[in-house]
């Protein structure tokens, strides 16, 4: 699709109102999300959980693509990123706690170590407490004493 098909396109959706445009001028740094009541209607209609095979499918492609967008711009030493991972940080968020609830437990521990330093050093306390608790339970569960030990003083003394 050719990029002024794609901008038209949105701008259609936008006008529509199934689409919501961040209010930011610059083009490039604007962002569009689903409007909550076509993402209601879309999940209504196509039923995600009748067709259990996709939605896996989908959730583990996501999850590998927000893994990968985590660690290019966290961590550590990567502060010029942390823009960008507030801009994701409810879709990061939300793909941590499925894979704590689906048993991914080293994906649930990559997530932490990727994002913990963002969620710290932006006051994301409460965040930084719940990934870092769900990832001494993953470190439990994988016999990993010393990534415990490690959660359990660094995030958590924060």
């Amino acid at each position: 699709m050719h990029h002024y098909a794609l901008d038209e396109g949105l701008g259609q959706l936008v006008e529509m109102w199934l689409v919501e445009a961040t209010d930011e001028l610059d083009e490039a740094k604007q962002r569009y999300s689903v409007h909550p009541l076509t993402r209601a209607y879309a999940e209504a209609q196509v039923r995600l959980e009748e067709n259990r095979r996709f939605e896996q499918s989908a959730r583990e492609r996501a999850t590998m693509w927000f893994l990968n967008f985590a660690e290019s711009n966290g961590g550590y030493h990567n502060w010029d990123g942390f823009t960008m991972l507030e801009q994701e940080l409810p879709n990061i968020l939300a793909i941590t706690e499925w894979c704590h609830f689906t048993g991914q437990w080293q994906v649930v521990m990559n997530f932490e170590n990727k994002s913990a330093n963002f969620l710290l050093n932006r006051d994301y306390w409460n965040e930084a407490i719940g990934i870092a608790n769900w990832t001494i339970e993953a470190a439990e569960k994988l016999g990993d004493r010393r990534t415990q030990a490690v959660e359990c003083i660094a995030p958590l003394s924060w």
